[in-house]
């Protein structure tokens, strides 16, 4: 493997393949690689005082995993569509929707998913009475499925509170005071993923980092977590990221 190193980014050559890296400096304490399309750089995420040669030596540990996985992304993310008897998902099942002039309002009946707005020209309007609604009802099943899973949990895990709000990078995220927060596009997802992105989180209140710990500790709250978080990720739900912590 060769580096090129720039500014705040560099380029890796991987056999035949040449990858650019860009680098952010967050307020984070570990490393974390986002592959988000084939078309764009890799996106390393870093401490703010982390040193370069951590940063790079970090990467080289990753570049099969990089190469893998870039070759498996897609070239141009999936357009969404909101027109009338477009595909759209909730709870692992695929729905059409139904467009009617009207009041706002959405909702779900057999295998159409109901939306109502004043113009049904303006897609913008009809994706935010989506947004509302996955926002919606992702507060209501995560509620649910939360409860379920502390029950179910192989140890004794006691979160501090529920958030749900639509992330671009993160499928769910614990915080230092045990409050796990969920993206809302994950009520697109099969309760078995939902469930296990939980899960992850909750192991989090026992082993912040991913370490030997807690990756043990998720083979007992999920065995099968590696297929599941592999669904996930390759799913054709947005958003269409991978995130390697």
């Amino acid at each position: 493997m060769k580096f090129s190193l720039g500014s705040d980014d560099l380029d890796f050559t991987f056999g035949d393949q040449r990858i650019r890296v860009i680098l952010k400096r967050q307020r984070r304490k570990t490393i974390a690689i986002h592959l988000i399309a084939t078309h764009q750089p890799v996106e390393v995420r870093a401490p703010l005082k982390c040193a370069w040669r951590d940063i790079i030596a970090f990467v080289e540990s990753k570049h099969v995993w990089i190469a893998k996985n870039l070759a498996s992304l897609p070239v141009e993310p999936a357009p969404v569509s909101f027109d009338d008897k477009s595909a759209h998902y909730y709870l692992g099942q695929p729905y059409k929707l139904s467009l009617s002039s009207g009041r706002s309002r959405v909702r779900i009946k057999h295998d159409v998913i109901q939306v109502s707005v004043i113009d049904l020209t303006n897609q913008k309007k009809v994706a935010e009475a989506l947004e509302r609604f996955y926002k919606k009802q992702s507060e209501q099943v995560f509620a649910v499925r939360l409860k379920q899973c502390v029950e179910q949990f192989p140890i004794g895990v006691i979160p501090s509170g529920l958030r749900v709000r639509k992330m671009k990078s993160r499928w769910g995220s614990c915080s230092h005071r045990g409050e796990i927060c969920l993206n809302t596009h994950l009520v697109k997802h099969s309760p078995e993923v939902i469930d296990m992105v939980i899960r992850h989180e909750l192991c989090h209140l026992h082993h912040f980092a991913h370490n030997a710990d807690f990756y043990q500790l998720m083979d007992l709250a999920e065995p099968n977590w590696r297929s599941i978080e592999t669904k996930l990720n390759r799913g054709p739900i947005s958003p269409r990221q991978l995130t390697l912590l």
